[in-house]
């Protein structure tokens, strides 16, 4: 008899445990997608003010007056990549854990739908990166193509940090003592520093967009494929095994006693909070 007490003692308390962390795994797992879609949102709307910056500093240069808002644009890309970086992060925490059986579509869908989102950000800033590195790249041809004694365009092209080329093309009209040409010499290099931060920008974007497509894949395979059949509910896995059946109205008792318990634990979470608040403002 006792031994029988203690059996049914220690799987009420593994059902309690297990039901515990079920419900903290499910908290989380919303929390983290909530967060990650406001900075998706975020980072749409700096996106944007990205490429209001770009087209202000290409009109302003082909028409060489003083750019006014580099020092914007570099602000606004770096707190880009700190989004990027945020929303990459959590999206891999999420994927590889896999949720209970009845939480298990509502959370594919959700995080189907937030690696989507993803997607569509990375495209969108990528699209707006090479329309930029197009523009820009032509008019610092064009201005080149100017230059007299002429320069090897390619060998401008290829330099990297610091840019000698543009540099000696700077030091010419320093050389001359021609304000108009050290003005036009500035802009040169200065677009040349702006196709640097593009090129290095697209490397980003295109690292996340691989890193994205192979997550996509992954993602396919692992999920397990849910079909409904009659009364009961089947779980079939990547080899075509069954790897659960539940009844269908144990799925629902399933369902109601999860969402029972987290509207519990919400309603105990707030009481506590408003005592210790009157506890706080009565001592």
């Amino acid at each position: 008899m006792n031994s029988e007490k203690q059996y049914l003692d220690l799987t009420l308390s593994n059902d309690r445990d297990h039901l515990l962390q079920t419900l903290d795994s499910m908290l989380e797992f919303n929390i983290i997608v909530e967060h990650t879609t406001l900075h998706i949102n975020q980072c749409h709307r700096l996106i944007q003010e990205i490429q209001d910056a770009y087209t202000i500093i290409y009109q302003q240069s082909i028409h060489q007056k003083q750019v006014s808002c580099r020092k914007v644009l570099t602000r606004d890309v770096q707190a880009a990549e700190k989004f990027l970086h945020s929303i990459r992060c959590a999206v891999q925490s999420l994927e590889p854990s896999k949720p209970w059986l009845s939480d298990l579509d509502v959370r594919n869908r959700k995080f189907k739908h937030l690696i989507q989102s993803y997607k569509t950000l990375i495209e969108m800033y990528m699209a707006i990166v090479l329309d930029n590195q197009r523009r820009f790249s032509l008019f610092f041809e064009e201005q080149i193509k100017q230059i007299q004694p002429a320069i090897d365009i390619e060998q401008v092209f290829q330099s990297t940090s610091p840019p000698l080329p543009v540099q000696i093309l700077l030091q010419r009209g320093e050389r001359t003592n021609d304000e108009r040409i050290q003005q036009w010499m500035s802009t040169v290099q200065d677009i040349h520093k702006d196709l640097q931060v593009l090129a290095n920008t697209c490397k980003v974007l295109s690292e996340l967009r691989n890193e994205l497509n192979i997550i996509f894949e992954r993602y396919r395979r692992r999920w397990p494929l849910i079909l409904h059949e009659g009364d009961f509910v089947y779980v079939i896995g990547d080899n075509l095994d069954l790897i659960e059946k539940v009844p269908v109205g144990l799925l629902h008792k399933k369902n109601c006693n999860y969402k029972l318990i987290v509207i519990l634990a919400t309603v105990v979470i707030l009481i506590v909070f408003f005592c210790v608040e009157i506890i706080l403002l009565t001592s």
